[in-house]
């Protein structure tokens, strides 16, 4: 009996581009996205004044053809400074999910695989992480090592592990994912598998 999917049942499930494409809410949001990425990268063309220029004169505009969304107190253009910003704020946040994934899913996937007291002892410790605020977390983390930028997205990163690897976030797919490829549940499907219907046991009433 083979072990793999049908052809015609694998050629007739969606992908996940078509699947993601049905989905109204994650299109419109994936063009939000994209526009704010590609206008966060096009700030320094798009930026109609230097960010950090500040210009007491003019400080506390209103929007309008000279200041697109007013200015601050200092009379620098919050616009240029909104565009820029949306920088660093795009390099912060995908260097700290691309620590937190990096780190978090390889552990549930193995606490998934091995299962046993090492499923049981990592998912200890990921209550006990969980038991605290992620940016209370950060923060301590910030505290032990220096203040800074770079550091500021470790701790970041860090403090988000445990929704990759404990009880929310995508840890139950990954460590549900990760049961399947257990020897023993290999072994168990396949004999399920191989032995024939009329092995199973049947129930017949008793004769009175």
């Amino acid at each position: 009996m083979p072990s793999s999917i049908p052809e015609s049942d694998s050629a007739s499930r969606p992908g996940a581009l078509r699947r993601l494409t049905r989905q109204r809410g994650a299109v419109v949001g994936m063009i939000i996205l994209a526009v704010l990425a590609a206008m966060a990268l096009a700030a320094p063309w798009l930026s109609p004044r230097d960010p950090i220029k500040t210009a007491p004169r003019e400080a506390l505009q209103a929007p309008g053809s000279r200041f697109l969304l007013g200015s601050d107190q200092f009379g620098r253009d919050v616009a240029s400074r909104a565009l820029h910003g949306a920088r660093l704020s795009l390099t912060v946040g995908l260097i700290a999910v691309s620590i937190a994934v990096g780190l978090g899913t390889p552990v549930g996937l193995l606490s998934g695989y091995y299962g046993g007291r090492v499923d049981g002892f990592v998912m200890r410790v990921v209550d006990v992480l969980l038991a605290f605020p992620g940016i209370l977390l950060a923060l301590a983390i910030v505290s032990v090592l220096s203040p800074g930028l770079n550091n500021v997205m470790i701790a970041v990163g860090l403090s988000a592990v445990p929704n990759y690897v404990g009880s929310f976030g995508l840890a139950p797919s990954q460590r549900g994912s990760s049961f399947t490829w257990r020897p023993r549940e290999r072994s168990a499907v396949a004999t399920s598998r191989s032995s024939p219907a009329t092995s199973c046991p049947t129930w017949s009433p008793r004769s009175s």
